[in-house]
């Protein structure tokens, strides 16, 4: 907007005359004035020029008319009524020069038009001259654009002033779009199309304008990668021009079907069904109804033989609008029996080729309204039927079930279905006739569709099959003897538990299932009516919820001493799960379920619950936490070493309950503390030392270790980790032959470490006794510890609080530990410790963070290239690489033993990866000055020549590669 217009062929001092106008220095009379020789010349070249000019000023007039200026500004550009109606007759006139002066001439219309000032009926009269004198689509791209941007200001800013046009402004559009092809003027004719149809008559110009659209569709821009217009955002465009209008029905819906059955584009497709689905939902439905018949024609094709998922649910899609619109008016039957029609021979198909196709389409039907659904659902249901009892291979019967539950679910939707007696009762009966099948996934899906069923027929008040039916669910979760098939009965049962007499049932067979009585046939399980039961009192009121809760927990038979070790787990699962499903409303209803959970952790374990957590805020938190905190006192108090060792060599239980107070811990957050904690570490803790069983002392020293990491901050722990670490210390290094179990102390030291470090506690006096310990008799094990502690991923999901770049933290202080170690080392197993315990740091260390300490680290790092650790050598290789090319005075001391070490691992029998880099750094090597190198040169190519005959074609190339680079070494400058 500030910069200056310049146009050839003008004088200066007309073009000074010109920017002063547009800078709102002079007035624009003066301009007009100053260019009469032009405006009025007989050469066309000179009245181009000046209609040009005055266009270009008009333009900036506006622009700066349109910012926020000074008024002294607006004074001086503002232009009058009269001076406009002046502009507006002399471009009337230009318009029907010749064509060069004429696209002069189009820029001044353009910008006359947006000047607020101009009167109605000299805008009405401007628009009809430009629409008669200037043929839209003889222009250039931009001026096309113009033309376009600039009828889209009108509407928006001049809509009312533009009406009264009618029919003839639609008339003036459908020209100035006709034969239009650039995507970026398609874009916003397309918009300006849907606002033009929803705001002007559409009379005699309807089809026209419709034509006019129809020819784009589908769209098949393909844009390049310099395009800002999507192919999306013109076919958006389109489709919501086509639908703009109800009157488009009759000429939209038949563009449809003919798409669809000639098009043979997969993008194509998916916009004639997406139009079509937005196209119900607009047009009146005697239209879709017209049209009905001729599109399920198109679509039934693209169906059953689909090219992709999404167009053959795109095409379910438009079947279900199709029906939903015609429901308004009742006239969905006959399109409802033309697709059942034509898909029944399909639900006979002997090989179920295409049955699931025309299911998938019939179930999308029968959901879509009541009355569709009674007419499709019995005929289908008894076609299926028919097939069910026909075939007796499991696989089709298991199909053809399926398909039934799709019915069904569909059918379930609805509040009430006027099902027939005669089709609920054969329906009971298929679902009733596989009790005795072998196959545990056919009675699963049977109970799958008794489920549904039996909801249709409550709802229609026929409650011999509903009753019939809940017999049956009953039936199967009671006696069947496949889990997976109880576990769906358990899942059918609980949609069904408002009645209380399904209630009360399951409580009375619950109970003696958890009594162990020997006197029943039932085969469900104690831990399944754990599972099951927070499931069932979900769906009952809160007053009959309680009264069962109360019941089921305060029974003699659920005190955990009757327990075994294997149901602890379940039953402290179903409890937390009543927590969940229990609504309290009142403080009433509160006191009475606190009172059964507090008889209930009375009975877990004879200790004494403090008050303070009974009545505080957060019943479920607090009730939790001290059932929580009984359970661990309780198993950890009847704990025992002989408890840990079983005949057979079977683990004990602990770890399973480990497991679960760990699931526990980690939901928690460090505000919610757990009662009587540092009696609960401390036995923690002596269980994990005292264990025989390796299992028990990896799950307790790893919940030792997360409690301490949950709750660090408390006073109390920093003197309890004080306390432990002085207790592995002199468990480790005292009368070490004598302990049995002295490897449990090497865990809780592990597990407490990595706890420590996540926490970002103060290392020093662990990190010590670490170190020290890689020179014991199990320094081994420590110091593959080292990968347990750099592993955060299940310590995250345990609910570890992670500190970031605590490895870079462990590693900076570890190192002048173990590298005062490794010196003063003695023995060589000793040493191979520390390089090990190096091997699982270099891989999770980022290299910029080693660079740092490898001076001292180099040899250590060069003992480690061993055979015996494969894994470590490719990371030492890749760390060292580097070095030949930035710090080659690191490498000149260790050049020969470098060499040697790496070209035995290349030759031996480690993974193709291992021998692509020791021959990679092998050549590497020869960065080092020739002097070093010279001495190693034959024993380099002996060893060199034996890989470039290796096998494998990688080693053969990199081996050639090297030895080339070796043969070079000491060889004169310019010779070959």
């Amino acid at each position: 907007m500030g910069e200056s217009i310049q146009v050839e062929g003008i004088d200066k001092d007309v073009m000074d005359i010109a920017n002063d106008v547009c800078l709102g220095k002079k007035a624009i009379v003066t301009l007009v004035e100053s260019m009469q020789s032009y405006l009025a010349n007989e050469s066309m070249e000179q009245r181009r020029s000046g209609t040009l000019l005055l266009s270009l000023v008009l333009e900036k007039v506006w622009e700066r008319e349109n910012s926020n200026l000074s008024a002294e500004y607006q004074s001086l550009t503002s232009l009058s009524v009269t001076e406009l109606d002046y502009l507006t007759k002399f471009f009337t006139n230009r318009m029907r020069d010749y064509t060069a002066v004429t696209t002069s001439a189009l820029r001044g219309v353009c910008a006359l038009l947006k000047f607020p000032k101009l009167e109605t009926e000299t805008l009405l009269t401007l628009l009809q001259d430009f629409s008669r004198d200037i043929p839209v689509q003889s222009l250039v791209q931009p001026d096309r654009y113009l033309v376009l941007v600039t009828y889209s200001h009108l509407l928006r800013t001049r809509l009312p002033d533009v009406q009264p046009m009618g029919s003839d402004f639609v008339f003036m559009f459908v020209r100035a779009l006709d034969n239009e092809r650039d995507p970026r003027n398609l874009l916003v004719a397309f918009k300006l199309s849907a606002f033009i149809s929803n705001h002007f008559p559409l009379d005699l110009f309807c089809e026209d304008l419709f034509e006019v659209l129809s020819c784009y569709f589908p769209v098949e821009f393909k844009p390049s990668e310099s395009d800002v217009i999507s192919r999306e955002a013109l076919s958006t465009s389109l489709s919501n021009a086509l639908i703009a209008a109800k009157e488009f029905g009759i000429f939209c819906l038949p563009l449809i079907a003919e798409k669809l059955s000639s098009e043979s584009n997969k993008l194509a497709k998916l916009d004639c069904l997406t139009l079509l689905v937005s196209a119900c939902s607009v047009f009146d439905t005697k239209v879709v109804w017209e049209f009905s018949s001729a599109l399920w024609g198109s679509i039934r094709q693209e169906t059953f033989q689909a090219s992709s998922v999404d167009v053959e649910n795109l095409c379910i899609d438009a079947v279900t609008a199709m029906l939903k619109t015609l429901t308004k008016s009742s006239d969905e039957s006959s399109l409802t029996e033309e697709i059942v029609k034509d898909c029944r021979r399909y639900l006979k198909d002997p090989e179920l080729k295409l049955i699931w196709p025309s299911a998938k389409l019939l179930q999308a039907v029968c959901a879509t309204s009541k009355s569709t659904c009674v007419t499709v659902l019995p005929e289908c249901t008894k076609i299926l039927e028919d097939q069910f009892y026909f075939y007796s291979e499991g696989t089709k019967k298991r199909a053809l079930l399926e398909i039934t539950q799709g019915f069904l679910n569909s059918g379930g939707s609805f509040d009430k279905v006027d099902l027939p007696v005669e089709t609920l009762k054969s329906l009971q009966m298929l679902c009733e006739s596989t009790v005795s099948h072998p196959d545990p996934d056919l009675r699963v899906i049977a109970l799958k569709c008794a489920g549904p069923l039996r909801n249709i027929s409550a709802t229609v008040n026929n409650d011999e099959v509903a009753v019939g039916l809940t017999q049956y669910i009953y039936n199967m979760l009671m006696y069947d003897p496949a889990d997976s098939v109880r576990a769906a009965a358990g899942i059918a049962i609980a949609s069904d538990a408002t009645h209380d007499k399904v209630v009360d049932n399951f409580i009375e067979d619950a109970l003696t299932i958890i009594g162990g009585s020997s006197h029943t046939s039932f085969t469900l399980t104690t831990k399944e009516v754990y599972k099951i039961f927070p499931s069932i009192i979900e769906t009952l009121s809160p007053l009959n919820a309680e009264k069962h809760i109360t019941k089921f927990i305060s029974t003699e038979q659920i005190k955990l001493n009757n327990l075994n070790d294997e149901l602890i787990f379940p039953l402290l699962m179903c409890l937390e799960n009543l927590y969940d499903t229990m609504v309290v409303d009142d403080f009433d209803k509160c006191e009475r379920l606190k009172n059964s959970f507090d008889l209930f952790v009375s009975n877990i374990s004879e200790l004494e619950i403090d008050s303070e957590y009974l009545f505080a805020d957060d019943l479920k938190s607090c009730c939790l936490k001290t059932s929580l905190a009984a359970f661990i006192s309780r198993v950890l108090k009847s704990y025992s070493v002989s408890d840990c060792v079983i005949s057979g060599g079977a683990i004990d239980c602990l770890p399973n309950h480990v497991e679960f107070i760990a699931s526990v811990i980690a939901s928690c957050n460090e505000a919610q503390l757990l009662p009587k904690l540092p009696g609960i570490l401390t036995k923690i803790k002596e269980v994990a030392l005292s264990s025989v069983n390796l299992v028990s002392v990896i799950s307790c020293s790893t919940l030792f270790g997360s409690l301490i990491n949950k709750y660090y901050k408390e006073p109390y722990i920093l003197e309890l980790v004080a306390k432990t670490i002085k207790l592995l210390e002199d468990a480790i290094f005292t009368n070490q032959d004598a302990q049995n179990n002295v490897i449990n102390y090497y865990f809780l030291l592990i597990f407490l470490l990595k706890s420590m470090a996540f926490r970002g506690a103060d290392l020093s006096g662990i990190l010590k006794l670490y170190v020290k310990s890689l020179e014991s008799k199990s320094g081994r094990l420590v110091a593959d510890g080292m990968k347990i502690i750099m592993e955060d991923k299940s310590a995250r999901r345990r609910g570890f609080t992670v500190k970031i770049l605590y490895k870079q933290r462990v590693f900076l202080l570890l190192m002048p530990l173990l590298i005062d170690g490794f010196t003063h080392c003695s023995s060589s197993d000793h040493c191979n410790n520390y390089t090990v315990t190096l091997s699982h740091l270099i891989p999770v260390v980022p290299i910029a963070i080693i660079s740092e300490k490898l001076p001292p680290l180099v040899p250590m790092l060069i003992r480690s290239l061993s055979p015996d650790n494969m894994d470590l050598c490719e990371s030492v290789i890749s760390l060292l690489e580097p070095m030949t090319k930035e710090r080659q005075e690191l490498i000149h001391p260790h050049a020969e033993s470098l060499c040697v070490k790496v070209l035995q691992l290349g030759s031996g029998t480690g993974s193709l990866r291992l021998k692509v880099a020791c021959l990679t750094f092998t050549r590497s090597l020869t960065r080092l000055p020739t002097h070093l190198l010279l001495p190693l040169r034959s024993n380099a190519i002996a060893k060199l020549r034996y890989l470039v005959g290796d096998k494998k074609r990688l080693v053969r190339m990199k081996a050639t590669l090297a030895i080339n680079d070796w043969f070079m070494v000491g060889a004169p400058i310019g010779s070959i």
